[in-house]
């Protein structure tokens, strides 16, 4: 149906932020660079900004400036909408990504998961479908994260979240967490097959 203009657009953006609990002000000097290039755009777009943000709490002037940006063209959204002192805190156990581990290596961070460093953010177009992607919030989530590994590794205890196989890969290839949202696809005026897509949405899925 490309003659009748089918086509949907769909613009990710990653970040990784400056690390370190004393470096609010970097992070929130990347994230200004970022806001200003798309306020040169001006234009409501389908945005999807996935990255590891290294940020603390919602009251970070980084993550204050992406969800309260003056032009709310280019304003961002949390899907699940959990803002809150994230690190170190066991009300947010089902949020942290970070870190895999909680016994000192060489390779990784220690500690074990009780941060939420790591995000995936949209523009009020994907939040609410209004250009053909919308996002399914309750579809977010951490991949082996199930809510009993505050202050603990992804392995231990026992992760019945995921085969036992994936939870050693993870343990093993970093430690953060991968993030997943799934997001619907529409064409009304496509003539379509597999069950119509699920009902006219084909439902594509984003990983961080």
């Amino acid at each position: 149906d490309l003659a009748n203009g089918d086509t949907t657009y769909f613009i990710p953006i990653v970040g990784h932020l400056k690390a370190g609990t004393t470096d609010t002000t970097a992070r929130n000097t990347q994230v200004a660079a970022l806001m200003n290039r798309l306020n040169s755009i001006n234009v409501a777009d389908n945005y999807i900004l996935c990255g590891d943000f290294n940020i603390y709490t919602s009251e970070e002037p980084c993550y204050r400036q992406l969800l309260n940006y003056s032009n709310p063209l280019v304003r961002f959204y949390d899907p699940i909408n959990k803002p809150g002192a994230w690190n170190n805190n066991y009300n947010f156990a089902n949020y942290h990504t970070q870190s895999t581990h909680n016994t000192t290596d060489s390779c990784f961070s220690s500690g074990g998961l009780d941060d939420r460093f790591d995000f995936i953010l949209t523009s009020a177009n994907v939040l609410n479908g209004y250009d053909n992607v919308k996002a399914i919030p309750s579809t977010y989530h951490a991949v082996g994260q199930d809510g009993n590994r505050y202050n603990q590794s992804i392995i231990s205890p026992t992760n019945n979240s995921v085969p036992s196989a994936v939870a050693n890969a993870m343990y093993h290839m970093s430690d953060h967490l991968p993030l997943v949202m799934d997001f619907q696809m529409f064409c009304p005026s496509c003539i379509l097959g597999v069950g119509d897509l699920v009902k006219n949405g084909l439902a594509l899925s984003l990983q961080n």
